[in-house]
């Protein structure tokens, strides 16, 4: 039995240390303007967890391609590929990253409203603090042009303590918006 304990620690210790490894250089990524060997760092880190299906990495290795085509339009088929793989696998900056292309659309993603909030919301909820930001945005826009009076809207946390939570932050904010927030 123990020897078997030992095994698995020595066959997961590099999926450990690359996953630390693709995190580390991804970070470097936003950080200030990336060095080439910083990209190529990234790439080499992320490249197999992404493939293996980590939300994180997917979210990395789709900046990784982000900055390596930085002087070309922004829809790049290979940062939405892996992007969308990212929010899908629920990953709160990938879930605000696809919820801006959402809104705005670009040369391979129309805009789509519906998605769009999807996807705020679901970043929201995780506490990725622009996409609670943005969803105060859309709701204090005014008619036409955000979320109206009847919209309706739920985030959901697992958090026990609000105050202690996301969702207090988004609820102030919508409050101060001049949104009528249920319990």
């Amino acid at each position: 039995m123990r020897s078997t304990i030992l095994l698995l620690l020595f066959i997961a210790a590099p999926a450990l240390a690359d996953k630390k490894a693709c995190v580390e250089s991804g970070e470097k990524l936003y950080d200030a303007q990336p060095a080439m060997a910083d990209i190529q760092q990234a790439f080499r880190h992320c490249r197999p967890l992404a493939e293996a299906g980590d939300a994180e990495a997917q979210y990395y290795f789709a900046s990784v391609h982000m900055f390596r085509t930085i002087s070309q339009p922004p829809a790049n088929p290979v940062v939405e590929k892996w992007m969308k793989l990212s929010a899908e696998n629920g990953y709160g900056k990938a879930q605000f990253y696809m919820a801006t292309v959402y809104r705005y659309g670009n040369a391979l993603t129309p805009r789509d409203g519906q998605k769009m909030m999807d996807m705020y919301e679901k970043a929201a909820a995780q506490g990725v603090p622009p996409a609670m930001q943005a969803l105060v945005e859309l709701y204090g826009a005014g008619p036409g042009q955000g979320l109206s009076h009847q919209t309706s809207f739920s985030v959901g946390c697992y958090c026990e303590d609000e105050s202690r939570c996301h969702r207090s932050i988004l609820r102030e904010l919508l409050r101060t918006r001049g949104a009528r927030l249920s319990r």
